[in-house]
């Protein structure tokens, strides 16, 4: 039985063109952006600069990699997951680090120390130790103890 003999199935729907509707009343709709081969791009602002704003220009603005001491944890960890095989992740990653972050290899997570508890007990000197940590649960963005 094919698609077109089966009642509950009566096959692809047919669309029309929404670009040339004109039967629909209101103002004329936009090109989608996904049309290359529309003129009317760039699409016409519907907004106004203030005088003021219309000038200024933002200057003296430091590179990226300069401005990451000034950022949150959490900004770090965005550019860390945001910018893989960037210099960026790798300079994020040296930012954590100097703020006691370490990358757990078998975890495939961030963790702290949790300085409001107790120190940690070394279990195997200068190897492991067992205490209280914060690591950073990327799907949930968010530190957990």
């Amino acid at each position: 039985m094919t698609t077109s003999e089966n009642p509950d199935n009566p096959g692809p729907a047919t669309g029309q063109d929404s670009t040339t509707d004109t039967n629909q009343p209101g103002p004329p709709l936009h090109p989608s952006p996904a049309d290359a081969s529309t003129s009317a791009f760039p699409l016409d602002q519907d907004f106004t600069l203030p005088a003021e704003a219309a000038h200024d220009k933002v200057v003296n603005v430091p590179p990226l990699r300069l401005r990451l001491p000034g950022f949150g944890d959490e900004t770090l960890f965005y550019i860390f997951y945001t910018m893989p095989q960037d210099i960026m992740q790798e300079l994020a990653a040296k930012e954590l680090y100097l703020r006691s972050w370490r990358y757990h290899l078998l975890e495939k997570a961030w963790v702290t120390r949790d300085d409001t508890s107790p120190p940690p007990v070394g279990v195997e000197k200068g190897v492991s130790e067992q205490g209280v940590y914060l690591w950073w649960d990327a799907p949930g963005w968010r530190k957990i103890r």
